[in-house]
């Protein structure tokens, strides 16, 4: 009980300091903000995974669970911030809630007879549902994808998870400098 206490506050601090990371970002309008997030996210998995890889005991692996936990809340504060709460990569289960009441906005949208229903409200209800429906689907292949890598090379795929995710990170930043032709800061 008490490690599960732990998970959770684990997930609680990666959300804050996801949200503090973000805050103190925009204020200073570092546009590259959720990059740097991913990019720190991506070096702590590569390290943590390391750490798992050259540290590993059968017996209790408490220290990484703890440390995804915490990564896992960075990584959810972060897609929740920047899509304006729209997606929530963690919670499946609000974001199927949000799918059914998007096809059911949808379907209301294209069998109703409303005249109030504009084609840019249509476009708007296909679009949540799209956005609602590529998350599901991501979610549940990342999930597949991720035991199936997991039972095959254990923890070095998660550095390369952690890599992949560096690069992404590192590559979005260097197009953003590139299109707004400004250093980071």
């Amino acid at each position: 009980m008490l490690f599960l206490m732990a998970l959770i506050i684990a997930f609680v601090l990666g959300c804050t300091v996801a949200r503090l990371a973000v805050v103190v970002g925009i204020r200073h309008k570092l546009r590259t903000i959720f990059c740097l997030i991913i990019l720190a996210e991506g070096a702590a998995l590569t390290a943590a995974s390391i750490f798992e890889i050259v540290f590993y005991r059968p017996s209790f692996n408490g220290e990484v669970l703890l440390m995804l936990g915490f990564l896992m809340g960075i990584h959810n504060a972060t897609s929740t911030q920047l899509s304006n709460g729209r997606v929530r990569s963690t919670h499946i289960t609000g974001t199927l809630t949000d799918a059914g009441i998007a096809l059911g906005s949808w379907i209301f949208a294209h069998t109703s007879h409303a005249v109030h229903l504009e084609t840019d409200d249509r476009r708007f209800f296909q679009k949540v549902l799209h956005t609602h429906l590529t998350t599901v689907f991501s979610f549940l292949s990342g999930c597949i994808a991720g035991l199936l890598l997991f039972k095959v090379y254990g923890f070095n795929a998660m550095v390369g998870l952690g890599i992949f995710l560096m690069l992404v990170a590192l590559t979005a930043i260097a197009i953003t400098v590139q299109r707004t032709r400004r250093s980071l800061y």
